[in-house]
């Protein structure tokens, strides 16, 4: 469950990178698997409270642990952001990548994790 936001939100990153129009490069494919390395981690966080928490407490869950990752993910997108003034062309094409990726694969794990855990657990109460 928690590497769903994980693919969609790289799936997102490349559609993002396409509307900016941003092509691809050496530099922007070495972002893909720090994106996954990234990403994971958001999901993985969601999902471990929502096992220790015990179900039905997912406004506890992203109210905290939601907040937790927001901060996160802003900071690391700002630190990759600022790539993008870099005097080297490459490695601001890598944080133009880097910061969609980093915010798409928040929202997706905001967006799809909290949906399909409260199906889980409307499910899980019928």
């Amino acid at each position: 469950m928690a590497m769903i936001p994980l693919a969609v939100g790289v799936f997102w990153m490349v559609g993002f990178m396409k509307l900016a129009g941003m092509q691809f490069t050496v530099m922007n494919v070495m972002a893909l698997p720090l994106i996954i390395g990234i990403g994971i981690d958001y999901g993985v966080h969601i999902v471990h409270r929502w096992i220790a928490e015990g179900h039905g407490k997912l406004q506890t869950i992203f109210s905290s642990t939601g907040k937790a990752i927001l901060l996160s993910s802003l900071t690391t997108m700002l630190a990759f952001g600022s790539l993008l003034f870099s005097v080297y062309r490459g490695f601001g094409q890598l944080g133009g990548a880097l910061f969609l990726g980093v915010g798409a694969c928040f929202l997706t794990t905001i967006i799809l994790l909290s949906g399909i855990m409260g199906d889980v657990e409307k499910k899980r109460l019928r």
